[in-house]
């Protein structure tokens, strides 16, 4: 709708943007629903907890940095594809730096937000989310061209995500060192502490004869 505003040059350049984006963060998002469903099943394990969360977190960077030199590396060829219409292709290659940097935002985004639902932070990345959509609409209302909706509103609804989905596992180990915690103070309580008697002592051990 904004770009719709703006005119008919820059919904042509939105829609090769768009078209793009979507291409690239539907297999992203794949990182996601694998990070959701690892951690839910391992939740019960902190060190196995641990080290997924490190593991896909790596994943994420190295995935979103892929992605984002293939896009960037195609800025140079991608808008001639879509239009001869110059006005066109030099907004589209305005906006392609920004998708290039978006593809690693988005990627670590994914997959820290699946993390964070798979450690049962639900309400806390909706909340998240909803606060981010709303900077990102004001942003992009206050838009002037498609390189503002893409360079600005964009960067700025996932840039928050990705902020919320970092507090949100961390809230996840924070909970589990809390549980871990909680788990050996009852145990103590349960059997107590086996305490041995020093071998000084003047009883000593019993002897044992053959």
């Amino acid at each position: 709708a904004v770009a719709t505003r703006l005119g008919p040059v820059h919904v042509a350049s939105h829609q090769v943007c768009l078209s793009l984006f979507w291409l690239v963060t539907m297999w992203l998002d794949s990182g996601s629903v694998s990070a959701q469903l690892l951690l839910s099943k391992n939740i019960n394990d902190t060190q196995k907890a641990r080290s997924l969360t490190k593991y896909m977190a790596k994943f994420a960077l190295t995935q979103g940095l892929a992605f984002s030199t293939i896009v960037g590396g195609l800025g140079r060829f991608l808008p001639s594809v879509f239009t001869s219409d110059p006005t066109v292709t030099g907004y589209i290659a305005q906006c392609l730096p920004h998708l290039a940097l978006q593809q690693t935002i988005v990627s670590l985004c994914l997959v820290l937000e699946g993390l964070a639902i798979g450690g049962n932070q639900f309400r806390f990345t909706a909340v998240g989310t909803a606060i981010s959509t709303v900077v990102g609409l004001w942003q992009m209302s206050q838009a002037t061209s498609v390189v503002d909706i893409w360079g600005r509103a964009v960067n700025t609804f996932f840039g928050m995500r990705l902020v919320s989905a970092v507090l949100g596992v961390m809230r996840v180990h924070i909970g589990l060192g809390a549980k871990n915690r909680e788990n050996a103070n009852e145990m103590e309580e349960q059997f107590g502490s086996v305490n041995l008697p020093p071998l000084d002592t003047a009883e000593g051990y019993p002897e044992v004869s053959y």
